[in-house]
């Protein structure tokens, strides 16, 4: 499991990752704001998670909360981000099937509109993420990215920008996730 804290204003976010070569499913869990350290415990115990055995890989700019859920009885750790690690984990993404299930609505609205930053100009797509609502995006990279076992900036340079735009809303996207809404 990957798990993006959040609170007030941002969701908190875990989501399900299997992995099979290149096909990766993903299924959110949790999704919701407000919700204190225990009261996120008990929101993942009720989506069927497992205490002392399910690994959960979380956001490790949140060491205090790592360590409240560790001590009501989780396996969790923190990330390992490394430098440039969101254009870096968006690339490793790319080089997979995303396949969404559908009882992940809110998975499949960030999914859909995750996208590269545009240049000034508004057409160009630039290597970098755009920061928005992604937080149960975030939790997949959480789980998925190791650093050095993705693209160095240096290859990522060398990548074309994207392999598929979306359409959202009526305006072109282009989506880190090469996809449409569905992950693919």
């Amino acid at each position: 499991y990957g798990l993006d804290f959040g609170y007030a204003s941002d969701e908190a976010a875990v989501v399900a990752v299997w992995k099979k070569g290149d096909d990766m499913w993903l299924q959110q869990r949790v999704y919701g704001t407000g919700l204190t350290d225990p009261q996120l415990s008990k929101e993942m115990e009720l989506a069927g998670m497992r205490k002392g055995f399910d690994d959960i890989v979380a956001d490790s700019a949140e060491p205090k909360a790592i360590a409240t859920l560790k001590n009501l009885g989780w396996t969790i750790r923190g990330s390992e981000k490394g430098q440039d690690y969101k254009r870096s984990a968006a690339r490793y993404l790319q080089a997979h099937h995303i396949h969404i299930l559908e009882d992940s609505p809110d998975l499949q609205k960030e999914a859909a509109t995750w996208c590269w930053k545009l240049a000034p100009d508004g057409e160009t797509a630039l290597p970098i993420v755009a920061d928005g609502n992604d937080h149960l995006i975030d939790s997949t990279i959480y789980r998925v990215y190791r650093p050095g076992s993705l693209l160095t900036p240096e290859q990522i340079a060398g990548v074309r920008t994207s392999r598929a735009p979306a359409i959202t809303g009526g305006r072109r996207v282009v989506t880190p996730l090469g996809g449409n809404g569905n992950g693919r």
